[in-house]
């Protein structure tokens, strides 16, 4: 036997009052009670979910900045101390006290308010307009103190209804399945893959952005001179390899900044030539693309690159102009902020 039996948590303000009245009036106070707890609201919905995260029904934060402070913004519970039988009856003697709560701490974001929102609607803009599968994501970055001023990754969820799935097409898949256990472990995908940060989660070839890195290496270390010039046939030969460049007829004679203008693979595999492997790979790690960013979010994960030990003429010209490789969202906008 037990002393109590729930029937229901987190009920609404409107719903609890209702119950209140019926306790009342079928007089029943003797035998239901209402106990008070609390439960977070997330005002905004949808604004920078993914970057929030979420709690439970315990209140234990699951995702985002919810789960990485989860100690300093949880506190204490209150809690009262009283003498009950073993069926949670009154004792003939009167015992009672009661623990006060500690309220947990707050979290202050750098993230702007207003440049999130704008950034939200454009992304989703942007992802409905290219019929994008994997989901977009965008990052705002202050160059000057690597400050997040917006995170945004579409599609997400509503932090207030986290367990639904806000993907219709994906939820409409999912309930044609037939088979219960499979339906329950499509679900459970759907959930998480909703909730998931592609900024600091998922890595990607940066692919021409990456050509800043190479060239302000390059510019760093005088390994090239501002007016020097680049000559591209449309394509440039490496060892055993032949890489072109997306303009097959060649981008002709130019210079540095032309170069970028046209993002040239071959001016660029001829920079990272010049620069070399170790400086390349010094530039590299300094830059931070091969670690962790650290920032305070679970789920950061690591740059897949080559090792400096196994790279040679060819695995440079390729890292030079930003493919072979994979990185996140968070380490290559750190790093470009950095150059810039």
């Amino acid at each position: 036997n037990v002393a109590y039996q729930r029937v229901g948590s987190k009920i609404e303000a409107d719903v609890t009052e209702k119950v209140r009245s019926y306790i009342k009036k079928k007089k029943l106070s003797h035998c239901v009670e209402l106990e008070e707890t609390s439960k977070r609201y997330y005002p905004n919905d949808n604004l920078a979910s993914t970057v929030l995260g979420f709690v439970g029904t315990d209140n234990n934060g699951l995702e985002g900045l919810e789960a990485q402070y989860d100690d300093e913004l949880s506190g204490e519970n209150g809690r009262m101390v009283s003498a009950r039988d073993s069926v949670g009856g009154e004792m003939p003697f009167a015992y009672e006290k009661i623990i006060d709560a500690k309220p947990g701490n707050s979290v202050v974001t750098t993230i702007d308010e207003y440049i999130q929102y704008v950034v939200e609607k454009y992304l989703t803009q942007a992802v409905e307009q290219n019929n994008v599968k994997e989901r977009g994501c965008c990052i705002v970055m202050d160059v000057n103190t690597g400050g997040i001023l917006a995170m945004a990754t579409k599609d997400d969820f509503n932090p207030n209804e986290p367990f639904e799935i806000y993907d219709k097409e994906k939820l409409a898949e999912i309930e044609a399945i037939t088979d219960q256990a499979e339906r329950k472990k499509a679900y459970s995908a759907a959930q998480y893959a909703q909730w998931r940060n592609k900024c600091v989660s998922d890595t990607y070839e940066p692919g021409a952005v990456f050509k800043i890195i190479t060239g302000s290496a390059a510019i760093e270390e005088d390994a090239i001179s501002l007016d020097e010039t680049y000559y591209c046939p449309g394509y440039i030969k490496i060892s055993d390899r032949t890489i072109r460049c997306h303009k097959t007829s060649g981008h002709g004679t130019q210079t540095l900044a032309q170069a970028y203008m046209n993002s040239c693979n071959p001016a660029f595999i001829t920079i990272g030539q010049k620069l070399g492997l170790e400086l390349f790979t010094n530039y590299r790690k300094a830059y931070g693309l091969e670690n962790t960013t650290g920032i305070d979010l679970p789920g950061e994960s690591s740059p897949i690159v080559h090792a400096t030990e196994s790279m040679g003429p060819v695995e440079l010209a390729s890292e030079s102009f930003g493919q072979s490789f994979s990185i996140t969202p968070i380490q290559f906008i750190t790093a470009i902020s950095a150059a810039v």
